[in-house]
């Protein structure tokens, strides 16, 4: 509303506002360390100035990267990578699983069950249960039957 007010006036004439503005002439490189260091270089001059005279890492120069070598001959290439070969005795499933992201919270389960042997049974030691605290204290169980009784019986609680 004020311009169009100015216009009517003849505050200001269409011809102020046409006119381009005298470009800022760019001030001369710099030639003191101290007044370039931290700042914009005005040109790739200056920058070049400071990098022979100020800088004081020197400039890295890097060799000529060679190409790979040739594949040998017979060697696969591109093909996929083939899952391992599981060890005597172990699940297929298992070595097909290790190394992968599980597809769901079933396989998950299945796989911590069945093939890193936390859902396998603890050998015991042959022999018949016993029912004493000292004679247990400190040995394997010959039992689950006995891990129980020692867990429920012989714990020192707070």
């Amino acid at each position: 509303m004020f311009i169009a007010v100015a216009f009517a006036t003849g505050c200001i004439s269409v011809s102020e506002f046409n006119a381009d503005p005298e470009p800022t002439p760019m001030p001369p490189d710099r030639t003191d360390c101290g007044e370039v260091f931290g700042s914009a270089f005005r040109s790739q001059h200056e920058r070049d100035w400071f990098v022979a005279n100020c800088s004081a890492w020197e400039q890295a120069t890097l060799g000529a990267i060679e190409p790979a070598p040739p594949a040998a001959p017979g060697a696969p290439t591109g093909a996929p990578a083939q899952p391992p070969t599981p060890p005597a005795g172990e699940n297929p499933r298992c070595a097909q699983m290790r190394g992968q992201p599980y597809a769901n919270a079933a396989d998950r389960t299945w796989f911590l069950a069945n093939c890193t042997g936390a859902g396998a049974q603890p050998a015991f030691d042959p022999g018949p249960d016993r029912f004493s605290c000292d004679e247990i204290r400190g040995t394997r169980y010959r039992s689950g039957n006995e891990r129980n009784w020692y867990l429920q019986n012989c714990r020192a609680g707070p």
